[in-house]
């Protein structure tokens, strides 16, 4: 099971890093689609992190759990957003 082994990616991170961050396996729409976030808590045993983020419908910050391999919930800071792979893929769907 990813939950329980070492991050393979991104291990080097540590609390109070910026990451880009899907949290998509929660149901609520202002949730969806990649953020900024910040890791508030690490497991250095399993490789999971918790992450704290923003949404506008919310004035409390929320946080998600998440493992440094999931490619569809964590990224390096502005791989996904701000410019990164998502803005690219966008501008790529506004051109076509």
């Amino acid at each position: 099971s990813m939950t329980l082994r070492p991050a393979h990616r991104m291990f080097e991170v540590q609390v109070g890093d910026r990451v880009d961050c899907n949290p998509r396996r929660i149901n609520k729409k202002a949730h969806r689609g990649w953020k900024h976030g910040s890791i508030v808590q690490k497991d250095y045993k399993s490789g999971q992190v918790k992450i704290e983020y923003a949404v506008k419908t919310s004035k409390n910050k929320c946080h998600y759990w998440t493992h440094l391999d999931n490619v569809e919930e964590i990224a390096p800071l502005n791989a996904m957003v701000g410019g990164g792979a998502a803005a690219a893929v966008k501008k790529t769907k506004s051109t076509t």
